[in-house]
């Protein structure tokens, strides 16, 4: 294991991106192997996850090539899921992978978006933890006596507005906003999907509730500006319609391959449909 990680932890930093690419998702597959690397020492250096995590956040903040960036953001997020990762890594990665749906890469957003996704599941924001407010409203059993007709108050539930405060500072609901008002169409469809569903988790919540006497709070403002998007079905669908148009794309393209071409080169046919994509 020492030969291997000199060999990839080497390769970490090497001037082809291609390369710094591989040996990043080799790292991150041998950390989640191994848990315990702490004996391993190349040039006196030890890499522990601590190290390898600081360099990920190096490679993400400065690296010029897309590839190793995306391969960062991917070791980060396998990370974070692994079972016992400590508290201050979470948060250390947690900062990282919200901040870079802000790099210039479209898959690292993707990166981004997909750690959003675990976040919002996280916090209660998706599946299970949201249906008993839904069940509640349904069948009129709104704490305090109000009627099913009436929007349930943020502060009847506790958990949620803990829920809600913590996304908020941790700024997922802005870093949402920041990819649906992206420029790439596959960004933000998914950015709206997210939004989505927390929209319809929180149909019947009070958007406008009163957070210590002040509606001067960015929990507030975050829920506003969530509230204010327009996901309309042309939104919602604009993934289907260009997951269609791509299915469409290659059909063509093996339909050129296979046409016969007569004394022609048939590659010839195939690189020229490919080249007026």
């Amino acid at each position: 294991m020492t030969a291997t990680m000199v060999l990839v932890w080497s390769a970490v930093g090497d001037s082809v991106s291609y390369v710094r690419s591989a040996a990043i998702l080799t790292l991150s597959a041998i950390f989640l192997k191994w848990n315990d690397l702490e004996k391993i020492s190349i040039d006196g250096e030890v890499i522990s996850l601590d190290i390898a995590i600081e360099k990920m956040l190096i490679i993400l903040k400065s690296d010029t090539e897309a590839f190793s960036r995306r391969s960062a953001a991917q070791f980060l997020l396998n990370v974070y899921t692994l079972k016992g990762v400590q508290s201050q890594h979470m948060t250390v990665i947690s900062a990282a992978m919200i901040d870079c749906i802000k790099d210039f890469d479209w898959e690292v957003k993707l990166k981004s978006l997909e750690f959003l996704e675990i976040l919002i599941k996280t916090h209660g924001l998706h599946g299970e933890q949201m249906q008993c407010c839904d069940i509640m409203v349904r069948n009129g059993t709104v704490p305090g006596g109000s009627s099913a007709e009436n929007e349930i108050d943020i502060h009847e539930s506790k958990p949620l507005q803990q829920a809600l405060e913590v996304a908020s500072s941790s700024g997922l609901f802005q870093a949402l906003l920041t990819a649906y008002n992206d420029e790439d169409p596959i960004v933000k469809d998914k950015a709206a999907s997210l939004i989505n569903v927390i929209k319809h988790r929180l149909i019947h919540v009070k958007a406008d509730c009163n957070y210590d006497g002040s509606k001067n709070n960015k929990t507030y403002d975050d829920l506003k500006a969530l509230e204010s998007v327009d996901l309309n079905v042309n939104v919602l669908s604009g993934l289907f319609e260009r997951k269609k148009l791509l299915v469409d794309v290659l059909d063509n393209i093996l339909a050129c391959k296979s046409a016969p071409s007569g004394d022609d080169d048939p590659n010839d046919n195939l690189l020229s449909l490919v080249d007026c994509y």
